[in-house]
């Protein structure tokens, strides 16, 4: 259930193709607040940012007011770092999807080969 439709997921003017980041999570949803700080200036650069979690209504709600600029998606239930990533997938509106998860955080030299960020 996507409990936050982010403000930032506008398509570029320009012929780039749109890149979305999506977040896997299994962690603590605080510890999510604090990567997600990291993650939230690819808004605005043309970045589709969907975080997916598998945390209670209330936590999940309160991502979304920590962070009204991405799309929080509540995977209430789901335990496997895979499925998470599907479902992130599917939610995703770029032409082209980076996936991240709580294992491995997000080079910064990545944003130079993404069409859509530079």
């Amino acid at each position: 259930m996507v409990v936050g439709t982010g403000a930032g997921r506008l398509r570029h003017a320009s012929s780039l193709p749109l890149v979305s980041l999506v977040v896997a999570w299994q962690g603590c949803p605080s510890d999510l607040t604090l990567r997600l700080d990291a993650w939230t200036h690819w808004i605005g650069k043309g970045v589709d940012v969907v975080a997916v979690c598998a945390c209670p209504e209330a936590e999940a709600e309160e991502l979304v007011r920590a962070h009204p600029e991405l799309r929080i998606v509540n995977a209430r239930g789901v335990r496997e770092l895979s499925a998470l990533r599907q479902i992130g997938v599917g939610a995703a509106l770029g032409d082209i999807v980076v996936i991240c998860d709580d294992t491995i955080g997000l080079a910064s030299s990545w944003r130079d080969h993404l069409p859509s960020t530079r």
